[in-house]
């Protein structure tokens, strides 16, 4: 009985050594084939607030720029504050362009959140988009922004035939004034910005 165990030991330690020994390939990420145009883009350099590429476009002479130390979760510092414009059919907007590109998919992907969540039809909502410039014909791909008052990572994409001198601009917005409101807008605060063509 004594062999029969000491056996059945020896036999239950070789199994646990050799099932220790064998090494597990690590799970790996494969790299993406992604062109990066913006990767993680943020609205500051070095710890101080900045445009950092990103042009704003103010709808009237008065808007200015706002950063907020208010950000998405693993960011910077800084992030910025678009205003609804209070005028109607104009926006205050941060944009950026890029030229020379090739067709595909490309996706647009940004951390956004509101001020307030309203009540529907109350205010017209911000936005993100994708706008195509080609021999002076505009198009633009929009998604509006989702109603939340906490950070929340929003993708755009959009799949695009370009040539070489073809513009594309990513821009984002808070929107405008209805005609039938009284009331301010709903700030839209964005940041950690990725603009990428998909493989």
């Amino acid at each position: 009985m004594l062999k029969i165990k000491l056996l059945f030991t020896i036999f239950f330690c070789g199994i646990i050594v050799s099932s220790c020994s064998k090494t597990s390939n690590p799970v790996t990420t494969t790299p993406t084939d992604s062109t990066y145009l913006l990767n993680h883009s943020r609205f500051e350099q070095g710890g101080s607030p900045s445009l950092n590429g990103w042009k704003f476009n103010p709808a009237q002479p008065d808007d200015t720029i706002d950063f907020e130390m208010d950000v998405p979760p693993g960011a910077g510092t800084w992030s910025f504050k678009l205003h609804t414009a209070d005028l109607l059919d104009v926006h205050n907007t941060v944009t950026q362009s890029f030229t020379n590109l090739t067709s595909g998919v490309y996706s647009l992907t940004t951390w956004l959140k509101y001020k307030y969540i309203l009540s529907s039809g109350t205010f017209p909502p911000g936005w993100i988009s994708i706008i195509k410039s080609s021999g002076g014909v505009v198009s633009t791909k929009l998604q509006f922004g989702e109603d939340s008052t906490n950070w929340h990572p929003q993708t755009l994409l959009d799949t695009l035939t370009l040539l070489p001198t073809d513009t594309l601009t990513v821009l984002l917005s808070a929107g405008s004034r209805s005609a039938s409101s009284g009331q301010h807008g709903n700030p839209m605060w964005v940041d950690d910005i990725t603009f990428r063509k998909l493989p």
